[in-house]
């Protein structure tokens, strides 16, 4: 299976940040990780790596959402 990407909000931070975890679910493995990013910052790195403005708005309200 190949690696899926979400992002995932930093709780317990002054600033809102956020990375970006690469996993692969077949295995269970954390493949990678990105840096803590801004909002500002992920969008960034979100288009460059293609991602429509639909999705990274999706990605970011998933992140915000999950109670973890």
């Amino acid at each position: 299976m190949a690696t899926k990407y979400r992002v995932i909000k930093i709780k317990g931070v002054a600033s809102e940040s956020f990375v970006v975890v690469g996993i692969d679910f077949a295995e269970h493995l954390i493949k990678s990780t990105s840096p803590a990013m801004s909002e500002a910052q992920l969008r960034e790195h979100l288009h460059q790596a293609g991602a429509s403005a639909d999705q990274t708005d999706a990605w970011i309200a998933q992140a915000r959402a999950y109670p973890g």
